[in-house]
């Protein structure tokens, strides 16, 4: 028994709810979480799998009681990223957004670089949908100019309802947004209506249908192609092809040549393959 009290007024503790919560949680995404970690957060939270500190929000609201506030300082990706549309549209449904500081990168002089983009926040266990949160933008400079322009007038955004967050594909808090903007979304043609769109030139198997271009020979490559009949009159095998790569300032990352022989016939029988309209190269 001696040893079962302290679990047992842990449990109680855990068990409880509070009419504030707040908290600095980790985060760790699950690519990085062990197996029972990962099968824990997987069963327990399944709207905020994605990240640890998402969890923590979860957990955070069950922690809050009705009428309860829960402030957090976590990463941003909550509020905008694809992986939490699901925890996004539960907390605007079922709980008011009261103020978030959207600190971005740099708030903290003891962490350098650019992956830890942070927004502070707090939330009421409340549900009211035309309830207009304040949102201060401190996305540019580091710690002390954050704190100058948050103390001072600072960028503040107060003008939206939290309703109207839902309109938006995908429910991002996308405080700084135009009404027309919004209203686009709900009532204008989508470009989907009006054309399906699709990738661009992909051969979905690099070593087999792409080179470097010093890899081949300069006779069996053809870079003054302007038109579709130029290809074809060229006899060549080997042209430019626009794959991208590392960050080049202006202009670069044209490296790579594509197998275009017989108007890319190697290329078309390969399945994988997405290949754009026969008129149009790049």
């Amino acid at each position: 028994l001696k040893r079962l009290g302290p679990l047992v007024q842990q449990a109680e503790l855990l068990a409880a709810q509070y009419d504030a919560v707040v908290a600095n949680p980790p985060y760790m995404g699950s690519r990085l979480q062990t197996g029972i970690l990962k099968r824990f957060v997987s069963s327990s939270y399944k709207t905020a799998k994605s990240d640890l500190f998402a969890c923590f929000i979860a957990q955070g609201c069950c922690l809050s009681r009705d009428a309860g506030y829960l402030s957090m300082i976590t990463m941003q990706g909550w509020m905008f990223q694809s992986s939490f549309e699901e925890l996004r549209q539960s907390l605007l449904l079922n709980q008011t957004i009261c103020s978030v500081a959207h600190l971005g990168p740099r708030a903290f002089a003891s962490i350098s670089g650019e992956v830890v983009q942070a927004a502070a926040f707090s939330l009421r266990r409340v549900s009211n949908w035309e309830f207009r949160p304040v949102f201060v933008q401190l996305l540019e400079g580091g710690e002390l100019e954050k704190r100058q322009c948050f103390l001072g007038s600072g960028s503040r955004f107060n003008a939206i309802p939290q309703s109207e967050f839902m309109r938006l594909p995908g429910s991002p808090i996308a405080y700084w947004t135009s009404a027309a903007l919004r209203r686009a979304f709900g009532s204008e043609t989508k470009f989907s209506d009006l054309a399906a769109p699709r990738q661009g030139l992909s051969t979905a198997d690099t070593n087999t249908f792409l080179r470097r271009w010093f890899e081949v020979s300069t006779g069996a490559t053809c870079r003054s192609a302007e038109a579709l009949q130029d290809v074809r009159d060229s006899n060549a095998r080997w042209f430019p092809h626009s794959k991208g790569g590392e960050f080049r300032r202006w202009y670069g990352n044209n490296d790579w040549l594509i197998d275009w022989e017989n108007d890319g016939g190697r290329l078309r029988s390969f399945p994988q393959a997405a290949i754009r309209n026969s008129e149009t190269y790049f």
